[in-house]
Order: structure tokens, then sequence, then C-alpha cells
């Protein structure tokens, strides 16, 4: 059906000429434009479009004719997740859809090349396949983020445009004759996201896995200053914050608990980022001639979702998911991605100054240069190996400081924004171990204590993601943690802190294969000084 002949048979429904398809009544609406909650509001829906929307009347009803009574509850426009990563959960598509539909969101903006690097522009169709059909919609964008992986720095736009920007000079980048402007990747202050808003640019808060923004932004909302620009989005959740909070539903309740009033909260997961995207005469409000997603809650300050409708389509109804996320196929050399040929561990130096990458939070690193000969500050140093595990072969070791691990040694392939296996230990016999199994299983995470395997995390998709249900892949990320706990790590989930320490997106000191990269001055930094 054409655009014209569709506005036209919603016309024709609101004109009482054409029976709808549902009729929503007896809810409280909540306008994203005005931010106002209306009270005796209806909905009528024909062909999983919004036909009218105003004070309850009796439409042309046929015999097929669904009426709903919201009893009163509030009626939102279906959330919007403005950027996320669903590989965050470990798991497959399919498990990151059945997590997400309870929460509300109908659509999320992903980055959809995390593939790409190790599959390459398989990896990216493959994502881009696997995101039609389903039950809530998709999104996507590819990172500006560059993949520290050789000379080259890729930057491309695809469907939506650009993903974040990370720790690097802040640009614009021309895309044809318009420009994109970015959201910027990083913490900031209130006083940083006022200077945003009054440049133009559009600010997105992280509240998920990795991000916790909400604290320290959160004076912000006792400005009396236009907040249309201002997003909220989960930048990704891992399978415990899944499994015990939810996803942007946790992220919200946490604003509703800072004191963030209700009608904001609902703007910054709807209009705003629907603006943002420029999709808002598709989505982001409860409008004539938008997509029916709406979520009911039981009242503005309780966000409980009770029920969800994605495109005129229940969803999830009373604690009850009613979808199925379709089945995502990979091609088999998805699963074989740990290319390593027979190398042996680079030797460490044992004597002199060296360039150090010194953890002063759970994800900030900086430069330090230590002593070796000194014990004082030798405290707390461990090797870091850099590994392309792409089968050039080519590696780094450097020096780790302040992760915390005492014996054995810890390695993943998930390592975010890289191309590299990243292993980090006190001894060679327990480094060697981690790799070899890590190649062994097609890659995730590994804990070794000289040759013993003490506990894994098979991630067998492109190195990076496990097929298995989301309740044992958090089993099995959670015994991992543990053990590395038993072994010094005090780091809240160090699984998560180990896998940022190859990514730009955090500041300041980031490891490669090629040696330490700064993300102040975009250089290749060496071990020795």
């Amino acid at each position: 059906m054409s655009e014209i002949a569709r506005r036209n048979v919603l016309s024709k429904v609101a004109l009482g000429n054409i029976p709808p398809d549902t009729v929503i009544t007896n809810g409280v609406l909540f306008d994203a434009f005005t931010r106002e909650f209306i009270e005796r509001q209806s909905i009528w829906i024909k062909d999983g479009m919004i036909a009218y929307v105003g004070p309850d009347s009796d439409p042309a009803r046929g015999g097929k004719t669904e009426v709903v009574d919201a009893d009163r509850m509030v009626l939102l426009p279906g959330l919007i997740d403005g950027q996320t990563h669903p590989f965050s959960s470990r798991s497959g598509v399919e498990e990151f859809i059945k997590h997400v539909i309870p929460s509300g969101v109908t659509t999320a903006v992903i980055e959809a090349d995390e593939y790409a690097p190790f599959a390459g522009d398989d990896g990216v169709e493959s994502m881009t396949r696997g995101l039609e059909g389903q039950p809530i919609r998709f999104y996507y964008t590819p990172s500006s983020l560059c993949r520290l992986r050789g000379s080259d720095e890729e930057l491309f736009l695809k469907d939506l445009g650009l993903g974040k920007i990370g720790w690097t000079p802040k640009r614009r980048v021309q895309a044809g004759t318009k420009f994109d402007a970015f959201c910027c990747d990083g913490a900031m202050t209130p006083k940083e996201a006022v200077e945003r808003l009054r440049l133009g640019d559009s600010v997105m808060v992280r509240e998920g896995g990795a991000r916790r923004e909400l604290e320290g932004v959160k004076k912000i909302f006792e400005r009396k200053i236009d907040f249309r620009r201002f997003m909220l989005a989960t930048g990704g959740v891992d399978p415990e914050g899944f499994l015990t909070e939810g996803y942007l539903d946790a992220s919200l309740r946490r604003a509703l608990k800072l004191g963030v009033s209700p009608r904001l909260a609902y703007q910054m997961v709807t209009i705003n980022v629907a603006e943002y995207f420029r999709l808002d005469h598709l989505i982001g409000s409860l409008s004539p001639g938008r997509v029916a997603d709406i979520v009911t809650i039981p009242s503005p300050e309780m966000f409980s979702p009770q029920w969800v409708m994605c495109g005129g389509r229940m969803i999830f109804r009373d604690g009850v998911s009613l979808a199925e996320p379709r089945k995502v196929f990979f091609s088999d050399h998805m699963f074989n991605t740990i290319r390593i040929p027979e190398f042996t561990l680079p030797l460490l130096p044992e004597k002199g100054k060296v360039r150090s990458m010194e953890l002063v939070t759970r994800f900030v690193t900086q430069e330090k240069i230590i002593d070796l000969e000194n014990p004082e500050e030798r405290k707390g140093v461990i090797m870091i190996l850099a590994l392309d595990r792409l089968g050039s072969g080519k590696s780094f070791m450097g020096v780790l400081k302040n992760f915390g691990l005492q014996k054995g040694a810890y390695g993943t392939t998930m390592s975010q924004e890289t191309t590299d296996l990243i292993a980090a230990g006190c001894d060679n016999e327990s480094m060697e171990t981690v790799i070899g199994r890590l190649k062994e299983i097609g890659g995730g995470g590994v804990y070794a204590l000289g040759k013993e395997i003490v506990a894994e995390f098979p991630a067998p998709l492109c190195g990076v993601v496990s097929l298995k249900p989301m309740a044992i892949v958090n089993e099995e990320v959670k015994r991992l943690e543990a053990v590395m706990r038993q072994n010094g790590v005090a780091w809240e989930k160090p699984v998560l802190t180990f896998d940022t320490l190859g990514t730009p997106a955090f500041p300041h000191l980031r490891i490669t294969h090629r040696g330490y990269f700064t993300s102040r001055s975009r250089e290749i930094l060496s071990l020795e000084i």
C-alpha cells in the first residue's frame, strides 16, 4: 500500500467510515510533545498505525474490531533506546530480544558493525538480516570509533548515520551535502552537558551496564532549560543487569528515583530520540499517522510495563511475552575467527623504566612510568599482551598496573572495538594456557592457573557472542568473575573492565598489537621509554 493510500485509510477510520482493527479506551495518555498526562483518551489503530487519538468516543466497528480497556492506566509511546550494543548481553540476537520485550522498548538503535572486523561484509549483512522481521524494531549505525588494527582508520556511514564518537578530537564528518553531528561518548558533568546543549549538540546520557552517568549529571535537571535535545539510553546491558534489574526500564526507574520528573523522563526515551534520528514522523509519540507502538504503566511515577504493543501487535501482556524472536543464522566461517599462528610470548625487560597502563577507575586508564628495579613502583604490576587474532601473528607485550590479579592469567577475545586477543597474567605458563584454550574454544574468556583451566566462557560466534540462553551465559561470566576476585581482582565486574582495555571509547591509554595507544594525542607508544 502506498503512503498516500495508507493516509487515506487512516483518515476514513478517524472519520468513522472504516472500522479500526483495535480500539484502546479509558487511558491516561502521555502527550510527548506537551508533556501532559491527559485522562479519558482513546487510540484507534488500523494496519498497525494510529488513526485517531482523543477523547473516548465510539468509532465505526466491524466484526473483527478488538476493544481494549486501558482501565485508566498511562499510555506511553513505545520506548526508543538510541544507543545500545546487543552483544553487551554476550548472547545472540534472539536472547537480547526476549529480554528487551518486557522492558517496553519497541525500537533499538544499535551499532551493527560489531561483527565486521572478524567477518567483513558478511558480518554486517548477517547482523542486518537478523534484525529484519523481529517483534521489535531495529535501526543501525556504524561506529565512528577507529578499530585499532593497522594504520588505516575506518570511518563510514550507513543507514541512520554515524554512531558514537569516543575520546578523539571533536569533529564533524561531511556525508554528501549534509553534516552528521555526533553524540559525544564519555561521562560528563552537568556543566559540560549544558555547554553541549548551548552549542546545539544533542546529549545522550548512558545508564546501562558499562555506563552509569545519571548520578553524575542529575543536578542538570534542577535547571530551567529546554531538554528536548537530552536523551537517555543504555549503551548496552550485561547479562547480570538484564536478569536482575532490566533494560531501559531499569534506567528509567533510576532516573525517576533520582528525582527526574516523569514528564521529562518519558520525553527522553521517546520523542527526543525520535527527533534526533529524524524518525519522529514514524515513532516517538502517540499521534495520528504514527506507528502504534504503545506501552501501558500503572501510573506516571511507576514505570512497570503491563502490556507492550509494537506496530499494533500486542507483544507483552500481564507479565507474559506474546511474541517469539525470529531465528538468526550465521555463516560457518563466523565461528572460526580465532586464527593464531604458533608464537612465543614476547619477553619483558627485567630492569629500567617502562611505560605501564594503570587503571585509575574500572574503565579509565592512564600512562604511568615505572622503574622495574623499584619494588614499590613494581607493586601491582603484571604483564599484558595484545595479539592480533586474525592471523598476522603481530603482538605487543606491555605492563598493566592496578588490575589486582595476583595469580594465574586471564584472557579474552571480546575486547571492544579491537580485533586483538588480550591477556594479562603473572606467569608465562598461565598466559600460554589461556591463549591456547581461547584458540581451542573459538574465543570468549578464560582464566587459568598454570596448565589448569579454572573457569571459562566460550563465545564462538566471532569470538564475542555465546548462543546459549542468557541465564547460562550469566552463570559462566559470574564464575569467571568469582575466580578473578578470589585471586586478587577487586574491580566490580572485572570481565567488563578487561573488555575495555583495547577500546578508544574510554580514556586515556589503551593497548593494541602495535603498542600502547593514547586517545588524547592518537599516538602509538612503545613499552620502553
